[in-house]
């Protein structure tokens, strides 16, 4: 069903995880995996619930991701910041 999902979000956000490895190459499958779910405004419940994890661990997920893609500040949403791909 994952395999399904990033197939098809890959159709209709083309370039999405080109240009998110382009830029950040360090990112594993999950971690980009993880940024197409923010990047379709999807909740921290609802990503768990599709993942079949429990929401603290998508919460530690995404304060790493946070980390690895450089937003320190509070200010900038992570959603925001992966729109622009």
């Amino acid at each position: 069903m994952l395999a399904e999902f990033e197939a098809s979000f890959s159709q209709i956000h083309q370039s999405f995880f080109e240009n998110l490895q382009k830029d950040f190459p360090r990112l594993t499958h999950a971690e980009k995996r993880l940024c197409a779910f923010i990047r379709l405004n999807l909740s921290t419940k609802e990503i768990a619930m599709v993942m079949n994890q429990d929401p603290n661990s998508v919460r530690i997920a995404r304060v790493r991701l946070r980390r690895k893609l450089g937003l320190t500040s509070k200010s900038e949403s992570l959603s925001e910041f992966l729109s622009r791909y």
